[in-house]
């Protein structure tokens, strides 16, 4: 089989970005802008400093890299997926929270179940269906919001339905295979990098020729922290009285979902136990004071740990890391991000803070792919 041998050429200039020279799309090569963020941009008095990767890929098409995030609710992972897509050429997303809403309201709209079914009922009523057809129910999920809108699977009847569909065998069996028929539509497309908002889908985007999972990041939150973003989502004051009531309601179900869903016998929501904590790893924490120590000119160790941790936060969680997504590539396991310590972060939006780790993390990996 012949080989291509593609250059990427990439710059780190005064404007603090990488400029790219972006390779022909056709030939899915991952040529991408790097924003330098905060703690990266003390390379500014290097002026210009130029590198050029050099790396041999297969003449076939490259596989479609996959980036898996799940985890648990109001992590942050579906803002995280959505800022990636939308800055980064090349890259599209799925997520398949929505499937199981879409199912249900597929099928209350086909009068196979309705809101006064008691649960027994809706599952024989669900089990009598051919799984093709519920798959395919589930793959044009897309076309469905596009005729009757997002906002219908979040209506009453199916808020009340589907907590009965979606624990279903068949149910989840039909999401699982309506899933990867969009991943091989994408595999298929032009697209180079495929983000997945889900949970526990590693093993099926494994079973898909033409693709690579690359990178598995388990994103979560402590329930006191998710609580109080479903506070500010609704855009309330925690100190209101609504903001108080919705707080405590939210963190109940919070942590009976977490709960539920971590001790659950069929895909349980949990971090895989080898997972590499972005915050408490010590190569990662490690990796990170050296990565300070070079790019500030720092030549004492105990001065770096004084400036990058000035608040002495006993996790040191007050300076984002580096190396953790490198460390994850190398090593194939799971990334576990918490996202709970960015709410600290006083100096900055702790959102924008968290999206500029999550996006360091997604450079870093496509960075370790080309390496090998």
């Amino acid at each position: 089989m012949p080989f291509r041998v593609i250059v990427v050429k990439c710059q780190v200039s005064q404007d603090k970005k990488y400029n790219e020279d972006k390779v022909g799309k056709n030939n899915r090569v991952i040529s991408h802008g790097l924003m330098v963020t905060h703690y990266i941009s003390a390379r500014q008095h290097l002026q210009r400093l130029c590198f050029v990767l050099l790396f041999v890929l297969m003449s076939e098409a490259a596989p479609l890299l996959v980036f898996e995030y799940g985890g648990t609710g109001r992590s942050g992972k579906g803002s995280i997926v959505q800022h990636l897509a939308n800055t980064h050429p090349g890259v599209v997303s799925d997520e398949t929270g929505a499937d199981y809403r879409a199912l249900t309201r597929t099928l209350i709209t086909d009068e196979v179940i309705s809101p006064d079914m008691p649960g027994e009922v809706i599952a024989k009523e669900i089990s009598s269906i051919d799984d093709n057809v519920l798959t395919e129910m589930v793959a044009n999920r897309k076309a469905l919001v596009e005729t009757v809108g997002l906002a219908s699977l979040y209506e009453p009847d199916v808020q009340g339905l589907v907590a009965s569909v979606s624990p279903l065998i068949n149910v989840r069996k039909a999401v699982k295979a309506g899933f990867a028929q969009r991943v091989r539509a994408v595999r298929d497309s032009e697209a180079e990098v495929l983000l997945v908002d889900g949970r526990t889908l590693a093993p099926i985007i494994e079973k898909i020729r033409g693709t690579r999972l690359v990178l598995r990041t388990f994103v979560s939150c402590y329930p006191a922290e998710a609580a109080l973003r479903e506070v500010e989502r609704q855009g309330l004051e925690i100190g209101s009285p609504e903001g108080r009531t919705v707080w405590e309601s939210s963190y109940g179900l919070v942590m009976a979902r977490n709960e539920a869903d971590a001790t659950r016998t069929i895909d349980p929501v949990r971090p895989d136990a080898d997972a590499i904590d972005y915050w408490a790893d010590q190569v990662v924490l490690e990796q990170t004071i050296q990565d300070y120590m070079r790019t500030n000119g720092v030549t004492e160790k105990a001065d770096a740990l004084m400036q990058m941790f000035p608040n002495r936060h006993a996790d040191m969680s007050d300076y984002p890391r580096t190396g953790a997504a490198t460390f994850a590539v190398n090593s194939g396991r799971q990334l576990h991000f918490n996202t709970t310590p960015f709410r600290g972060y006083t100096e900055c939006d702790p959102r924008e803070a968290m999206l500029d780790a999550a996006t360091v993390m997604f450079d870093e990996t496509l960075e370790a792919i080309a390496a090998k």
